[in-house]
């Protein structure tokens, strides 16, 4: 018998020797199907005993205080909401219009370029330039991440309107 079996027949009793170890003098497994009862008298009196610790507690100061502030409006809101479409009053400009009610209809508050494409959103929508708005006559002239000019097919004139992400809806 060469090295190489004794190696084997060595590997091989030890092997045997854990297996027999295992099987008779290992501690048994516990049943995973057992669980443990659970009183339900018990628990329902420990969440009686909870409501009413609840109800007969009072609010201290500060935890007023952060009740008061988080149920208070916010003067200036920092989360971005944005109105529904159907709410929103929208002019159709189909004649010469005065540029002030072209910055009061007319809200640019979004702004995306990938590669070599830029996108304005203005009044909710996404437009690209050479587009028509579907408010009206006004075709993207330009967008820029601080504004966008557009216009008028009518009269041929340029309004220019700024980047405004302060939409608020009271």
């Amino acid at each position: 018998m060469g090295k190489r079996e004794k190696v084997l027949l060595a590997l091989m009793a030890v092997a045997i020797s854990y297996g027999a170890f295992e099987l008779f003098y290992s501690p048994p497994a516990r049943d995973p199907v057992t669980q443990d009862t659970v009183n339900v008298g018990e628990v329902q009196e420990m969440s009686a005993a909870i409501s009413r610790s609840l109800q007969e507690s009072e609010l201290d100061e500060e935890e007023s205080y952060v009740l008061q502030a988080a149920a208070a409006r916010w003067e200036k809101n920092p989360f971005h909401i944005w109105p529904d479409p159907g709410d929103e009053v929208m002019v159709e400009i189909d004649e010469e219009i005065e540029p002030d009610l072209i910055h009061e209809t007319l809200a640019y508050s979004g702004y995306l370029e990938m590669g070599g494409t830029r996108l304005a959103v203005i009044n909710n929508t996404e437009y690209r330039k050479g587009e028509k708005l579907e408010q009206g006559n006004l075709t993207v002239l330009n967008i820029a991440p601080g504004s966008v000019t557009l216009r008028s097919e009518i009269n041929g004139q340029e309004y220019t309107i700024p980047y405004d992400d302060t939409i608020y809806v009271d």
